[in-house]
């Protein structure tokens, strides 16, 4: 007897069958991989947030953030830029953030002494330009953290 050798129709026949039957297989392992690249991400974002908040702090302290740059009960919101960090993700190409600290006016009170004391919101941005009025679907997170400015009376 002779033997018959594959045609062509069939092997892509069978080829075809195979790429069906492995696409199921290959797309669950990729949709996690890219859903833990992205909580990476995230939690590398508030890793970043929660430094800069630091450094927000640091520079009040210091007095590195002018007084005349804090938000007033006149002018309640004041932004102040922070120098550009990377985003640096195991595996992926560090990617600079653009960021900047929003202050938002709370509360502003006299204490006995002369001394103001402001509750300020921090709002910790990282983005270009200013953040949207609402959360949209694709936008960098915002952070917010709450903290007591003190402005000492002189004399």
């Amino acid at each position: 007897m002779r033997k018959r050798s594959f045609i062509l129709l069939e092997i892509l026949i069978a080829c075809s069958l195979l790429a069906l039957c492995a696409a199921p297989l290959m797309s669950r392992p990729v949709f996690l991989y890219r859903s833990q690249m992205k909580a990476l991400q995230n939690l590398e974002l508030e890793r970043l947030a929660d430094l800069s908040f630091a450094e927000v702090k640091e520079m009040l302290l210091k007095n590195q953030i002018p007084w005349k740059k804090l938000p007033t009960e006149k002018k309640p919101k004041a932004e102040y830029p922070l120098p550009a960090i990377d985003l640096q993700i195991p595996h992926c190409e560090p990617s600079p953030m653009e960021r900047k600290a929003i202050f938002t006016l709370q509360k502003e009170k006299l204490g006995i002494k002369g001394d103001l004391f402001l509750l300020l919101d921090v709002e910790i941005w990282f983005g270009p330009g200013d953040p949207p009025p609402k959360r949209k679907k694709n936008a960098p997170p915002r952070f917010h953290y709450r903290t007591i400015v003190k402005k000492v009376a002189v004399g």
